[in-house]
């Protein structure tokens, strides 16, 4: 496949901006179509230290810095009273040693805002998008190039779906897809005088039934939980009344929430999701539109990211786009483990393990060690490091039995 000279990209969250920076700065004729308005409250407001290595390939880190909540580590509680710290500094060797907790409608617009001074051409409509019924064939509706003014002479050589969960490509296109094992809900809202004890640090709660965050944000915090949906819905018929009354009635939430100002609830449901085909003739999936796996690891903006450079790389001539879908499942499928591996109990368990005194006067170094490769994971650099892996499924296989004491799933 030749390099194209046009591509047209339909949805302008971070994964189609950046594809577009990439590809405009490689010479490419780029344009976004993107909706008028943006949700001003998005999942995906703690950043992992992976993420602000592609902040600074695209050259936006120190205005992303500007507007957001510094962000050294993460803390996880066992109960209200148990809780352990990971600096990110720990397993900062294949990644900076930070990260940012950043709101995203002020994020999302500034990634889009240098997509633009690079020279991507924004349009602020949704284009649509028809589709051969026989070579399935992307190609902008004629009343799309109309409104898009001759920035096309003819139409683009490649479309891109960018469009998120909206997955638009897919669904005209009855694409199959992969669904996670899970079927939870995320709710969440931002609130004010909520106690979070870590500066900067990202607190997740283990709750009764699923497990919660509390995100710092400048002058306020993103506080939310993800709980089995069938579960969630026994609180109310709507989301302000859900979200409401699992707070209340928690006993880890309701003591830092003491009178908070909370704002409107937002909720996400059924998003462990991989589309099984994410390529044709002339058109990709990227970022969320290709698959979203979790919201744990917060690792969603670096799939997007990554996706990105992948598939410019391709779309620029270093490999096809075989090529691009099988390395971007294989790093959906990374994620899917660490994912697995918190739910079912076995990253809590190896945190416990960690330290507890026998287990480190017995094993020594090699329950220490473990300790670097937990925070690899919680960096963003675990899925793509053998070594990571390879340790954390030995350590599960050798000290955490499926029965074990020490394992502490997510119900």
């Amino acid at each position: 496949m030749l390099p194209p000279r046009s591509v047209a990209i339909i949805g302008g969250g971070p994964a189609g901006a950046a594809l577009g920076t990439h590809l405009v700065r490689a010479g490419c004729r780029v344009a976004i179509f993107r909706a008028p308005q943006r949700p001003k409250m998005l999942i995906g407001e703690s950043l992992i230290p992976a993420v602000v290595t592609c902040l600074r390939e695209l050259g936006v880190e120190e205005q992303i810095k500007s507007f957001s909540t510094y962000k050294p580590g993460a803390t996880f509680y066992f109960s209200a009273v148990d809780e352990i710290q990971f600096d990110f500094g720990f397993g900062a060797a294949d990644a900076p040693s930070y990260a940012y907790n950043t709101p995203r409608d002020l994020f999302d617009k500034a990634i889009l805002d240098n997509a633009e001074r690079e020279g991507v051409t924004v349009f602020p409509f949704m284009a649509e998008v028809e589709f051969d019924p026989v070579s399935q064939g992307a190609r902008l509706s004629d009343a799309s190039m109309a409104r898009a003014q001759g920035f096309f002479e003819s139409q683009p050589d490649f479309v891109v779906d960018a469009t998120g969960r909206s997955r638009m490509f897919s669904k005209a296109l009855n694409i199959p897809f992969r669904e996670g094992k899970r079927k939870d809900a995320a709710m969440f809202a931002h609130i004010d005088n909520v106690h979070v004890p870590h500066a900067g640090h990202i607190h997740l709660n283990r709750l009764g039934r699923g497990w919660s965050w509390r995100i710092p944000l400048p002058g306020r915090t993103s506080v939310g939980m993800v709980a089995p949906k069938e579960w969630v819905e026994t609180f109310g018929s709507n989301t302000t009344d859900q979200y409401d009354a699992i707070l209340r009635t928690s006993s880890v939430m309701k003591e830092f929430i003491q009178g908070a100002r909370i704002t409107e609830v937002t909720k996400y449901s059924n998003y462990q999701l991989i589309s099984e085909q994410m390529y044709g003739p002339n058109w990709a999936l990227v970022g969320d539109a290709a698959g979203f796996i979790d919201p744990i690891f917060s690792s969603g903006l670096l799939l997007s990211f990554t996706s990105a450079k992948s598939l410019s790389e391709v779309l620029l001539g270093a490999g096809d786009l075989e090529f691009y879908q099988r390395r971007h499942k294989r790093h959906l499928r990374a994620w899917q483990r660490m994912v697995d591996i918190f739910y079912d109990g076995r990253f809590l368990g190896l945190v416990r393990i960690g330290r507890h005194p026998e287990y480190v006067q017995q094993y020594g170094p090699a329950v220490e060690g473990l300790g670097l490769h937990l925070t690899r994971i919680l960096t963003g650099v675990a899925p793509f490091h053998p070594d990571t892996q390879r340790i954390v499924t030995r350590s599960v296989r050798k000290w955490l039995p499926a029965k074990s004491e020490y394992r502490l799933r997510i119900l």
